[in-house]
This record gives C-alpha cells, sequence and structure tokens, in this order.
C-alpha cells in the first residue's frame, strides 16, 4: 500500500519552502516515502539499461544496414507502441498499473533476450524492436501514474522532476558500460550479446522491484468511462502535444544518432555527453524542486524548449569528444525542464479518472516525435550529413515553440484559467 498520505493531508499550493527545495522537499515524509525510493531505484535500474543500448544504430550496422535503416527499425517500433499506448491507458484507468506495469517489464525483458541471437537484419529485428518499444512506453507510464497517485496537483511536477533524478543517473551508468564493453574498438557479435544480456538482467530485476511495489494495489474508483475518441476529442491538450513530439526528436539524437556522430568525427567515445548531460540535469531537477510552480510551467518549457533547440546548434562544433560538453549542458538543462512540464501539464488537460490515458497520450507524442524524427534525421544523415540533421532538428524544435509561446499568449488573453490548467484543476496553479 502507499506511504503517502491522501490527497486532502497535503498542503495547498504556495508559500515556497525557506530553505532550497533539495533540502526540504525530498525530506517530506508525505510525498517521500519507502515507495517512491523504491521506485526510484527501480527506475535507475532501467534506465541504466535503455541507455547501454544506445548503441542500437551500432548493432544495426553491425548486422549491415545505415543510419535511415536504424531510424526506420526505431521509428516503426515506436509506431506500434502508439497503439499499444492507448490500450495501455485505458486499462491503468479502469484497473490501475500493476498489470500493465508487470507486463510492459516482461516485455522489455524479452526483447533483449530476442536480440541476442540475431545476426543479420529482417523481421526479427523489427519484431523485437517493436516489443522493445511497447515495454518502454508501458514503463514509463505506468512510473508516472504510480508517484503521482494520492499527490496533490501542484506537487506532481516536483515529483516527476525529482523521480527523473534516477533516470539521468541511469543515463550515466548505462554509456560507461557501454563503453567498457566495447573497450577495444572493433564490434565482436559477443560484445552486441553481452550488452543485450546486461540490460535484461537490470529491466529483471526492475520487474521484481514493480510486482513488490504494486503488491497491494487497487483498481481505481472512477465513475463510467466515456470512448476513447470521445476523451480525445473533448480534452484535447493542444499545442502541447507537438511540445512532446520534440522531446522525442531530441532524445533521438543523442539516442540513436550520437553514436554514428562519433564515428564520423572520430571522436573516443559518447561517454563524455552522458558524464555532463545527466549531472547537469540532476542538478537542475533538485536544486530546482518547486521552481516549476513558482515560475509558471508554460515559461519554463520555453525556456527548455530554447535550450533544446541551442544544443542541437552547438553539435555542429564538436571536433574532439571533449567538445561534446556544450551540447550536452543545453540538452541535459532542457530535458531537465521540459519532462516534468509538458507531462504534467497534458495530463491535467483530462478529468482525474482518465489521469493515465493523459499520461499515455502526452508521452505517446513523444514516441510520435520518435516515429517521425528517427527515419527523417536518419534519411537527412545520410544524403546530406550530420551538420544539416542538427540544423534541421534545431529549426523544428524553435518554430514549435514559437506555436507554443503564441498558444500560450493567446489563452493567456483571453483570460479564461490560469494558462495550463482545465475544468477540475485547482485554480491557483498559475502556469504563465
Amino acid at each position: 500500500m502507499s506511504s503517502r498520505t491522501p490527497p486532502s493531508a497535503l498542503p495547498v499550493a504556495g508559500g515556497a519552502p525557506p530553505f532550497p527545495a533539495a533540502l526540504s522537499s525530498v525530506r517530506d515524509p508525505r510525498l517521500y516515502g519507502t515507495d517512491f525510493w523504491l521506485a526510484f531505484l527501480a527506475n535507475f535500474l532501467f534506465t541504466s539499461g535503455n541507455s547501454l543500448l544506445f548503441r542500437f544504430a551500432d548493432f544495426v550496422a553491425f548486422l549491415g544496414g545505415s543510419a535511415g535503416t536504424a531510424g526506420l527499425v526505431v521509428g516503426l517500433g515506436t509506431g506500434v507502441s502508439l497503439f499499444v499506448r492507448i490500450v495501455q491507458g485505458r486499462v491503468m484507468d479502469r484497473r490501475g498499473p500493476r498489470v500493465v506495469w508487470i507486463v510492459s517489464s516482461l516485455l522489455f525483458v524479452l526483447s533483449c533476450v530476442a536480440f541476442m541471437p540475431l545476426e543479420s537484419l529482417g523481421p526479427g529485428v523489427y519484431a523485437a524492436r517493436m516489443a522493445y518499444a511497447s515495454g518502454i512506453a508501458g514503463m514509463f507510464t505506468c512510473s508516472v501514474v504510480h508517484i503521482c497517485t494520492g499527490v496533490r496537483v501542484e506537487r506532481r511536477a516536483e515529483l516527476i522532476g525529482t523521480l527523473g533524478v534516477s533516470g539521468f543517473l541511469g543515463m550515466i551508468v548505462g554509456p560507461r558500460i557501454g563503453d567498457w564493453i566495447f573497450r577495444s574498438g572493433d564490434a565482436l557479435r559477443g560484445d552486441y550479446v553481452l550488452m543485450f544480456a546486461l540490460s535484461a538482467l537490470l529491466g529483471a530485476v526492475y520487474l521484481g522491484i514493480v510486482v513488490y511495489l504494486t503488491r497491494h494495489s487497487r483498481p481505481p474508483v472512477t465513475g463510467d468511462h466515456l470512448p476513447i475518441g470521445r476523451v480525445l476529442i473533448e480534452h484535447w491538450p493542444g499545442v502541447l502535444v507537438a511540445v512532446a513530439m520534440m522531446m522525442g526528436i531530441g532524445q533521438v539524437v543523442h539516442s540513436t544518432f550520437l553514436t554514428r556522430f562519433r564515428d564520423a568525427r572520430d571522436l573516443e567515445g559518447i561517454s563524455v555527453f552522458f558524464l555532463f548531460y545527466a549531472p547537469t540535469a540532476i542538478l537542475l531537477r533538485l536544486a530546482g524542486g518547486r521552481w516549476f510552480e513558482r515560475v509558471g510551467r508554460r515559461r519554463a518549457t520555453l525556456v527548455a524548449l530554447g535550450l533544446l533547440a541551442t544544443s542541437m546548434l552547438l553539435y555542429p562544433e564538436v571536433a574532439t569528444e571533449w567538445n561534446l560538453v556544450w551540447p550536452a549542458l543545453a540538452a541535459g538543462s532542457g530535458h531537465a525542464i521540459l519532462f516534468p512540464c509538458v507531462t504534467t501539464l497534458g495530463a491535467e488537460a483530462f478529468p482525474e479518472r482518465y489521469r493515465a490515458t493523459g499520461t499515455t497520450l502526452i508521452l505517446g507524442f513523444m514516441d510520435v516525435g520518435i516515429l517521425c524524427g528517427a527515419p527523417t534525421l536518419g534519411a537527412v544523415i545520410d544524403r546530406f550529413g550530420f551538420d544539416a540533421m542538427f540544423f534541421t532538428a534545431a529549426t523544428v524544435i524553435g518554430t514549435v515553440g514559437v506555436a507554443f509561446a503564441a498558444s500560450s499568449l493567446a489563452r493567456w488573453r483571453r483570460n479564461e484559467l490560469p494558462v495550463g490548467t482545465s475544468p477540475g484543476t485547482a485554480a491557483d496553479v498559475a502556469d504563465w
């Protein structure tokens, strides 16, 4: 059973703590109980295994594919996971996250195992990647839904942000393990088998923690559920879905193509990128605490989009592995701010009984960004090179930022609700 108190027992918004959030919030037992720290550990294990597979484009190249082929495999896998997400969200709204979380974790483990015997490109690669993407989709959504259960709306961005610290720690560990496995410089089939085996092992431990965390899970008490089409039409979160896509595009660059960029520029490795990317995000999350609610999540989102676009423009200047520090700082800062803001804004566009559907939708559009971005950016690389790819990504992110700013200003001028809120959301949460 969750160790957190019911929402009625939690403090209302406003009144920043007298000490930095990193010192006060994480000691709040009403939010950060045993369940949270177990979820924190589980997320660390999962992201370590996931980031270990950032060399997936190398694996596709080892099997005889190009950057475009890698983008296609990743994109198709993500496309299938979009449809899976719809089912996952509906099941979670009705039955809670337990079943979806366990099944998704199993999919992650089994997909890693399925990659191990593959020796050539073919249907097996695509099928395993589809299972892998579907597993990741459920694992991310279920962890967010689980930790936000029983938490006041205005504290959710903080809680998601703090959970994300474990993810950034995993992003430090995973690539370092990958660099150790491939330290010889000449990738062999056994190296890739070991990479997938370690990811599967981390996923198996993650699964055990999930089973324990959800052992007392009970279905949520909700009213009648409308058809999914009507729910989406009535509560569509607008331009936020495009912003979520930009998160996906940002992830494609460093999770799929960074190793290929390393080879093109003859860099020694990519671990330096994550050594700065992750700690930057961690420091911002811990030092920021409730900064999102005080500054306004829409303002914060605009800042994050600017940082993400800037990171793309810094990659072309990279000449050595240590030059990766600069795009890492910008990308890590943008990711740290963007994810909790967009996730909570998107989920709050839906009534509480459809919270899992709302969370699934906004995370699903991150997958749309990957679906569209991976093959498109991969094709740009194959035809025009990496500099053109980075400029393309920066242009698209900047354009979406302008559209989001215009949409937010228009909503603010109409003086409807505080920007970012919706019927049923606490009216004192200011987001502009």
